[in-house]
């Protein structure tokens, strides 16, 4: 979860969100707050029905009306337990993956590659400390900190606790694997969310509905 979340702050930056000269536009269902005027200008969530993400497609209508939207991080308002099951992620995701991040393989391609410079380099650091080549550990160790650093500085934007944080990096994987399912379940027309089928939608389409905000 983390690191998805930290993938989703950097490819909608509340700051253009809220920008009215950005193209962004994003919410999260789970809190959203909106005037009635602005809500029936968008056409009501009646407009977005045929979205898997109805949240964000009713964030982009609003601010094509012109109308402006404010997105920031609520942790010190609201709380919410998105998931409480390894299923019910698993299926969550597996829906908006593909359709939040349309360069779906690239970006897994590049998350995985961070995996084994990540935690390949952190398994052969300590692999060459416990055959004693001190020279060998310092200079993997060397070598893949700066991969680290920019991890961190990238997850950290999630918000999410101390534990969830440090432990991220060994979720790349799956992380991986939950674009890739998406992505297929997208093109399959294979999407189920609590106990409803959908047909997929196109991610091609997504991507030209961002393009012509």
């Amino acid at each position: 979860m983390p690191l998805i979340f930290a993938e989703l702050a950097g490819a909608y930056p509340p700051v253009e969100v809220s920008d009215p000269k950005s193209l962004v536009a994003a919410a999260n269902g789970q809190y959203l707050l909106i005037t009635r005027e602005a809500y029936e200008a968008a056409g009501r969530h009646a407009a977005v029905a045929a979205d898997l993400l109805e949240d964000v497609a009713l964030a982009r209508r609003v601010k094509c009306s012109g109308r402006r939207l404010f997105f920031r991080f609520g942790g010190d308002a609201v709380k919410t337990r998105m998931y409480r099951s390894f299923s019910q992620m698993h299926e969550g995701w597996s829906k908006n993956l593909a359709l939040l991040f349309p360069d779906t393989t690239g970006l897994a391609r590049r998350r995985i590659l961070e995996f084994i410079g990540t935690v390949g380099a952190l398994v052969a650091t300590v692999n060459a400390g416990r055959q004693r080549k001190p020279k060998l550990a310092i200079t993997t160790a060397v070598l893949s900190a700066p991969l680290w650093v920019r991890l961190y500085s990238r997850v950290r934007k999630a918000h999410f606790d101390p534990l969830s944080t440090a432990i991220a990096p060994f979720g790349l994987p799956l992380f991986t694997y939950l674009l890739m399912r998406s992505r297929i379940c997208q093109e399959k027309g294979t999407i189920t969310w609590k106990g409803r089928k959908y047909a997929g939608s196109s991610v091609k389409e997504l991507d030209r509905g961002y393009k012509q905000i």
